[in-house]
C-alpha cells in the first residue's frame, strides 16, 4: 500500500483514526508522567601543554612526552576514552551513588572534554560530577606518568566550566519517551485503520452477497407460475355460467329473445304510425269530396 492509498484510508475512516490517536495521547501522558525525574550536571575541562620555559629547561638527551608528539587532541580522545571506564564507576560506587550515569565526551580536534552525570536526587548529581572532574584529571596525569612523561611536560587538565550550584531537571528520558509514543501511534493508527477497513469492506460484500442470494431464491419461486402451459392456463380459466334449466334457455338466448322483441315492437309500431296516417288522409280526402 503506498502512502497516496493510505491517506485516502484515513480520510475515509477518520473517525476510527481521532479515536486511536486519543487512547494513544492518554497512554503518552501516562508513561511520561509516571517517568522517573532525572537531574543533570555538566562541567568541561581542557587540556593545556606545557608553558615554553617548562620545554626548555628539558635537556637534548632526555626522554620526551609522547602525549605532546601524537598532539593534545589525540590526548583529549585518550583520555575521553580511559575516563569511560570502570575506574571511574567504581569511585561513584564506592561513594554511594549506584543510580548516577556519566558520559565524558570529546570533540573533533579539540582539546575540551564534557563531562555528564544524571541522578535521580540533586544532591547525588552534585557529589556525582565533583567526583568525576576529580577522576578525569587524576586519569591524565597517571597516563602520562605510566608513560614515563617528564614532569616538566606534562599536560594538564583544568576545569574550563565548573558545573552549575543547582542540578536541572533533565528531559532526555521524557522526551525519549514522547518521541518513541508518537512513532508508535502513527503504525497503531495505521494498522487499527486499515484492519478497521477491511472488516468493514468485507462485511459489506457479505451483506450483498446475501442480499443478491435471496433476490435470486426470490426470482426462482416466481418462475413456476410465469411459466404456466396451455391445460394448466385452461385450468386457470373461470368456469363457464351453466344454463337456466327452468327457463330452458341460457342467458345468452335470453338476450337474443329480448332483443328480437325490441325489433318486433319497433316494426309494430312503425306499422301502426303508417295505417294512422293513411286513415287521416283518406278522411280528408272525403271532406274535399263533400265540400264540392
Amino acid at each position: 500500500m503506498d502512502l497516496s492509498k493510505a491517506l485516502r484510508m484515513i480520510a475515509r475512516r477518520w473517525y476510527v483514526a481521532v479515536c486511536v490517536l486519543v487512547i494513544c495521547a492518554a497512554a503518552t501522558f501516562s508513561l511520561v508522567s509516571a517517568a522517573a525525574v532525572v537531574y543533570s550536571s555538566e562541567a568541561t575541562i581542557i587540556l593545556l601543554p606545557p608553558t615554553l620555559k617548562q620545554v626548555t629547561d628539558v635537556k637534548v638527551d632526555t626522554q620526551t612526552n609522547p602525549f605532546l608528539e601524537t598532539g593534545i587532541a589525540q590526548t583529549a580522545n585518550a583520555l575521553a576514552s580511559a575516563s569511560n571506564s570502570d575506574r571511574v564507576a567504581d569511585q561513584l560506587k564506592a561513594a554511594g551513588l549506584d543510580k548516577v550515569t556519566f558520559e565524558v565526551r570529546s570533540f573533533d580536534q579539540s582539546t575540551i572534554l564534557l563531562m555528564k552525570v544524571e541522578s535521580p536526587s540533586k544532591e547525588g548529581a552534585t557529589r556525582a560530577v565533583a567526583i568525576v572532574v576529580d577522576a578525569v584529571q587524576s586519569i591524565a596525569s597517571s597516563l602520562q606518568v605510566d608513560a614515563s612523561a617528564p614532569q616538566n611536560q606534562l599536560v594538564t587538565a583544568q576545569v574550563l566550566a565548573p558545573p552549575p550550584a543547582a542540578p536541572v531537571e533533565s528531559l532526555a528520558a521524557k522526551t525519549k519517551i514522547a518521541m518513541g509514543m508518537a512513532v508508535a501511534s502513527v503504525l497503531i493508527v495505521l494498522c487499527a485503520t486499515l484492519l478497521f477497513d477491511r472488516v468493514a469492506v468485507h462485511h459489506a460484500e457479505r451483506r450483498r452477497r446475501q442480499g443478491m442470494f435471496l433476490d435470486r431464491l426470490a426470482l426462482e419461486s416466481l418462475e413456476p407460475e410465469q411459466e404456466l402451459s396451455g391445460d394448466e392456463t385452461q385450468s386457470k380459466l373461470p368456469p363457464p355460467v351453466p344454463a337456466d334449466k327452468s327457463r330452458g334457455t341460457t342467458l345468452v338466448g335470453d338476450l337474443v329473445d329480448e332483443s328480437s322483441v325490441d325489433c318486433g315492437a319497433k316494426a309494430d309500431g312503425e306499422t301502426s304510425e303508417k295505417s294512422v296516417r293513411r286513415t287521416a288522409g283518406g278522411s280528408q280526402s272525403l271532406r274535399a269530396k263533400a265540400g264540392r
